[in-house]
């Protein structure tokens, strides 16, 4: 690196520091992007990597901040010299990651798949996709999964946390120094009880995961690094324990786990540590290993890369060879593309000598580019949607049930009139049978009402994190206290996602969700489920109801709609899309059944099995008639799917409600 200066040596190599490279930043880089790649495509190796982007956030905020000072106190600051190096550290990958994004997209997506694609590419290129991805989906749900722009998220509040962090630096610098390490901590410890207080309290993960407000502190935590030692290293004997509990955060951690909050001080905390004592003697073999450094030196577009090539592989060959398969292949050409990337787009850019204005139009390029591209992707997506290939229809809505008047109890009808005999209860998967129900009530003249009001059914049992059902039980309540009002509303029928609400999510990664008895009572969410649907089934019956339950409808683990689409449109054959196999569905529900049946055993409940309509014969069933969709997604049933399923159980269905009637 000799012959060229500081400044452009800053300018192109991301771990320098006043003149001198250290590797070790670029060891820690290599920890976090590792983390971030292994939980993306083993998320049982490393349950916790996703929090190598706070690792990310740490280093961010202190290579930044030690440029930043630097300038200041050299007096060479120049807000547009800044803006140039981001441009020159990010736009180029980026636009290559973008680039490569949308054109395959365009191959291997079609119809809704495309169109979220062009949404996220649209608000990427104006760096909110964060924003986009809080208000759209949860970082950990599988819809958000297939989206190949979702890492895109870190990107965005980067950029815009240093939309103002270097005027702020600059202001405090001129006009108050001596006050610079109190503002800043004062913003730490603000965000840092945003974050908490978001997560902790009222369990809106998702907004805490993608705000910039929430993420500041850990952007500030290396500001303030670099603040505390601007100018030296130190050697500290327990940075080999901050490297441990870091490994051990990525193995220990979940998305089960309330984040981040006051738990993401850990990694937060084992990368400030690192990275101001990683050259003592214990990490630097480490983190010095060349290996490892080189991992560092690639990890920008390693970590741009990796995501969309996962997404893409497995949606292209998740139906011809194993899964495991399709992620080592994917690994394998992520490290391809990142190292072509960075010695072919990265370095050569950031080595560049042009004028700061030619560096401004290329971002303006960049950006139009984007804009553009997206604009033309999402007009063609458009007018696929507009005649889809699959048919799968929308949620149902209904009409209000306009004889029952109830504050707090929102239904609708089923059926043709108001002589009602039975209503639907349960979560979104009631809300998606309820077409179904509305059909048997008209066909049959048993009329009856769907409760809007969704809910676990799970007595005294709230629901913190994701879920955001903090109050499930109380709500539970009020519908308890209408049945009781309703001596026509001799059945209650309950439709849940049973298994999801049990033994959690299918695919392990919706996350953020835990149970919280009311009275105090502790267990798992096994024993929380059994004991609270037992109350439940036991509240209705001493009402005098007659407890039906309706059992698990297969979560199929991925959009069958999307993938139906997207295999019969792109290779114009059969719809012939993996489904989920009989004995993973049983597996699944194991432990569900086995508490129907001591239910039913009981007395406090009638189950309807419907295995047999999902699996004749054995055979998975996704599908009518090749054009129509049973599912809306991965575990909801589609309009016609539920009709279907109310013809197949319809006899029993009328035996039981007839019976009490």
């Amino acid at each position: 690196m000799s012959g060229i200066s500081e400044t452009e040596q800053y300018s192109y190599q991301q771990s320098v520091i006043r003149g001198k490279y250290y590797p070790h930043i670029d060891g820690l880089r290599a920890f976090a992007v590792l983390s971030v790649l292994i939980y993306h495509a083993f998320p049982a190796l490393f349950p916790g990597g996703f929090i190598g982007v706070d690792v990310f956030f740490v280093i961010s905020g202190y290579l930044i901040t030690k440029g930043l000072l630097k300038d200041l106190d050299e007096k060479t600051y120049s807000i547009a010299s800044f803006y140039v190096r981001r441009i020159r550290r990010i736009f180029p990958a980026y636009l290559s990651v973008v680039a490569f994004t949308l054109v395959t997209g365009i191959v291997v997506y079609y119809g809704q798949e495309l169109l979220t694609l062009a949404k996220t590419a649209l608000c990427s290129s104006v760096f909110l996709a964060n924003i986009y991805f809080a208000r759209n989906s949860n970082y950990f749900s599988p819809n958000a999964h297939e989206n190949p722009l979702l890492n895109l998220w870190s990107l965005s509040v980067e950029e815009q946390f240093y939309v103002f962090f270097p005027l702020l630096l600059a202001a405090l610098h001129k006009w108050t120094p001596k006050h610079i390490k109190t503002i800043i901590w004062t913003i730490f410890l603000l965000s840092f009880i945003a974050s908490i207080f978001l997560v902790n309290v009222k369990g809106n993960f998702t907004q805490a995961f993608y705000g910039l407000p929430t993420r500041t502190w850990e952007l500030m935590g290396g500001c303030l690094l670099a603040i505390h030692f601007r100018d030296n290293f130190i050697r500290a004997k327990w940075n080999i324990f901050a490297l441990i509990c870091l490994c051990g955060s990525f193995i220990i951690f979940s998305s089960s786990l309330p984040f981040p909050g006051i738990l993401a001080i850990i990694p937060v905390a084992c990368a400030a540590i690192l990275l101001i004592s990683g050259q003592s003697s214990k990490v630097k073999p480490i983190l010095e290993n060349p290996i490892t450094v080189f991992i560092g030196k690639i990890s920008f577009s390693l970590y741009l890369f990796h995501w969309p090539l996962l997404v893409f592989c497995r949606c292209i060959a998740s139906d011809l060879i194993p899964a495991i398969l399709v992620n080592f292949i994917a690994v394998g050409l992520s490290f391809l593309f990142s190292i072509l990337s960075w010695k072919w787009i990265e370095i050569p850019v950031r080595k560049s000598r042009c004028a700061n204005k030619t560096y401004f139009l290329f971002a303006i390029s960049v950006i139009a580019f984007t804009i553009i591209s997206s604009l033309s992707i999402k007009a063609w997506a458009k007018i696929q949607t507009s005649s889809p290939v699959v048919e799968s229809g929308s949620y149902w809505q209904g009409e209000s049930a306009k004889s029952i008047h109830n504050e707090s109890i929102k239904m609708v009808t089923l059926g043709n009139d108001d002589n009602f005999k039975y209503c639907l209860w349960g979560d979104s998967h009631a809300q998606a049978t309820a077409p179904g129900f509305h059909n048997f009530s008209k066909e049959n003249g048993i009329n009856g009402v769907y409760i809007t009001n969704r809910a676990t059914l799970h007595a005294n049992t709230n629901y913190e994190g994701s879920f955001q059902l903090p109050h499930n039980a109380d709500g539970i309540d009020q519908v308890l206290y209408f049945l009781q009002t309703r001596n026509d509303l001799k059945t209650v029928v309950l439709a849940n996602r049973w298994a999801c609400t049990m033994c959690g999510d299918w695919n392990e990664t919706s996350g953020h969700w835990y149970p919280v008895r009311r009275d105090g009572e502790k267990g798992s969410h096994k024993q929380l489920f059994e004991m609270g649907l037992r109350e439940l089934c036991s509240q209705l019956k001493q009402m005098g109801k007659n407890v039906v339950i309706i059992s698990s409808i297969p979560e199929q683990g991925r959009n069958i709609p999307t993938a139906l689409t997207r295999f019969a449109a792109i290779t114009k054959k059969p719809y012939e899309v993996t489904s989920l196999p009989l004995h993973e569905y049983e597996q699944r529900q194991q432990d569900v059944e086995k508490c129907f049946q001591k239910l039913e055993s009981e007395g406090l409940a009638q189950i309807i099995w419907v295995k047999d309509f999902f699996y004749p014969n054995g055979t998975p069933r996704i599908l009518h008639e090749q054009r129509s969709s049973l599912y809306l997604d991965d575990d909801h049933l589609s309009p016609k799917g539920a009709t279907l399923l109310l013809n197949h159980i319809s006899d029993k269905l009328k035996e039981l409600i007839i019976s009490v009637s």
